[in-house]
């Protein structure tokens, strides 16, 4: 009798320990392709079968159910985002020209962060009255959602889904080499002659620039109309980020110097390969 007992006590207390170690996560992605998502999907399986629930917010429809996963897709985000990105990326390397120009780029910066505030749905998502733990940004355009992580008051993390992108590592305190770190816009190597390395600091010089413009000049101000006036500088907060995964692999890109706190993660979403069909001769 008392060994049953004990078996129910041991088993009510490890079903206690393991709810109190299950924590809700809030994912959000800005990137206006399809592509940021993958990351996130494969982040989420390896988290949701450990106990923790994820909320996903993104500009494009779920494609199947997983359990333990909700994905917020406000509909005015998603129209403007299936409008303004619909660009021909391999099309444009082709003809030698700029996948997406520096303006548009600009634009859709704060253009989409208002679109994604203003919803409806975003609103009564953030009326809900839910707490999140943990909040994992796309480290590829994080500034907006620094909103949400001045709102919940959780720490936060960085997928880094574009890997040739430093800019976040960067305002966290990486070093980015721009002698050896080649700009993700030109076709440039680790082993640039002087010109070339003249030319990609000037790459990144208008870029840095440009994103201060626009981070300063019209992201803080949106941020703080849905969030408040009170909401902290969004470079100040994304200086706290406490980890991030970087998509990359030092086969795969460029050598770089990472923080202790930057771990590559190129791959995340590869399952193993199977077998070829045979195919019988003729």
């Amino acid at each position: 009798m008392l060994s049953r007992c004990f078996q129910i006590v041991t088993l009510v207390t490890l079903a206690v320990i393991h709810h109190c170690t299950c924590a809700n996560v809030l994912m959000i992605t800005m990137g206006g392709t399809k592509s940021h998502k993958i990351p996130f999907w494969e982040l989420a399986r390896g988290l949701i079968p450990r106990g923790h629930n994820i909320t996903f917010i993104n500009a494009f429809l779920s494609d199947f159910y997983l359990e333990g996963l909700e994905e917020i897709t406000p509909s005015s985000y998603v129209v403007y985002v299936r409008n303004f990105t619909n660009w021909d990326l391999v099309g444009a390397r082709i003809k030698g020209e700029e996948p997406v120009p520096f303006v548009d780029m600009i634009k859709f910066g704060y253009e989409a962060c208002d679109v994604l505030l203003s919803d409806s749905e975003t609103k009564d998502f953030l009326r809900s009255g839910l707490k999140f733990d943990l909040l994992v940004l796309d480290g590829a355009y994080p500034e907006c959602a620094m909103g949400f992580v001045h709102f919940y008051g959780a720490p936060f993390i960085y997928i880094n889904t574009v890997g040739m992108y430093m800019g976040s590592l960067s305002t966290a305190g990486n070093p980015t080499l721009y002698s050896v770190t080649p700009f993700l816009a030109r076709p440039f190597s680790d082993t640039m002659n002087f010109i070339q390395r003249v030319q990609n600091f000037g790459f990144y010089m208008v870029a840095n620039i440009m994103h201060s413009v626009m981070t300063r000049g019209k992201l803080q101000d949106i941020v703080r109309q849905y969030f408040g006036p009170d909401v902290p500088g969004i470079y100040d907060m994304s200086r706290n980020v406490s980890f991030i995964l970087q998509n990359g692999h030092p086969v795969l890109t460029y050598p770089r110097p990472f923080l202790p706190n930057v771990a590559e993660i190129a791959c995340l979403h590869c399952k193993p390969a199977k077998k070829l069909p045979e195919v019988k001769p003729a």
